[in-house]
């Protein structure tokens, strides 16, 4: 292994400098007789987009029936990207993880309800959320409030035409 000399060693030093954090692999081919080449003109600019998220609507936190309504909307969502969604539901405190009780393929609509089970869910308090996934397999998941289950409740609305009504399929 060759040594390096006080000259290679202060040009390493000032390459070091020059290079900052970006690596190991670059430092190590800094040395005199082979400088970095480090161009002014050339650099990169971040620059911001504004990434889509979803606002749940319905339901909100409170009490829910058997019968349940999911509502959601995409916001600053691109322009032609189609979505794929899902309603999840867990029992424990977090519906986007991968520990849920059930999920419910609402498949592009922004409008699901569904006939819970009442062996499973009456007066079971659950969180839920709405998955959704882009035409590149990009996945983002909005976590809704906690909601009650009561048997005895009424649902108020209903997806009116715009989603589907799923009963007690589960991809679980």
């Amino acid at each position: 292994m060759k040594r390096m000399g006080e000259s290679q060693m202060k040009t390493t030093t000032i390459c070091a400098k020059a290079v900052g954090l970006i690596g190991v692999i670059i430092l190590l081919s800094c040395t005199s007789e082979n400088p970095p080449q480090l161009h002014p003109k050339t650099s990169t600019t971040p620059i911001a987009v504004q990434a889509p998220h979803i606002i749940i609507d319905t339901p909100e936190s409170g009490t829910v029936g058997l019968s349940v309504t999911f509502r959601w909307r995409i916001q600053d969502a691109r322009e032609g990207e189609t979505y794929q969604y899902k309603v999840r539901l867990d029992k424990g405190q977090n519906a986007c993880d991968s520990g849920i009780e059930e999920e419910f393929d609402a498949e592009r609509k922004t409008c699901l309800s569904v006939d819970l089970p009442s062996s499973r869910y009456s007066n079971a308090s659950v969180d839920f959320a709405v998955l959704a996934t882009d035409s590149q397999g990009h996945r983002f998941c909005a976590q809704g409030r906690r909601i009650v289950v009561d048997p005895l409740h009424r649902q108020s609305t209903s997806c009116d035409g715009d989603g589907d009504k799923k009963k007690g399929e589960s991809n679980y």
